[in-house]
């Protein structure tokens, strides 16, 4: 069976993203949450930082959904494929 990976690892995989801005969002991800703003999940970040578009993030999320199984019968890129309010960057 393959190696699962996470959301960054498949982004940089994809060549969606390079380690440093990976790192710098993890970091910015880390003072928000510390400044009491609440936890931002990492692909919202990355696109909120123009480091990923959102068919970006439909994309490697449709790959975690591969690699992780979807969770109630609804893969996470589905649901981001329905939301609303993320523009491309």
């Amino acid at each position: 069976m393959a190696e699962k990976r996470l959301f960054g690892g498949i982004a940089i995989e994809k060549g969606y993203l390079t380690l440093e801005q990976l790192r710098h969002a993890l970091a910015v991800q880390r003072e928000r949450r510390e400044r009491g703003e609440g936890h931002v999940l990492i692909g919202c970040l990355l696109v909120e930082l123009g480091y990923l578009t959102r068919e970006q993030v439909i994309d490697i999320l449709a790959e975690h959904d591969r690699q992780h199984g979807a969770l109630h019968g609804e893969g996470t890129a589905e649901m981001w494929r329905g939301a609303e309010g993320l523009a491309d960057r």
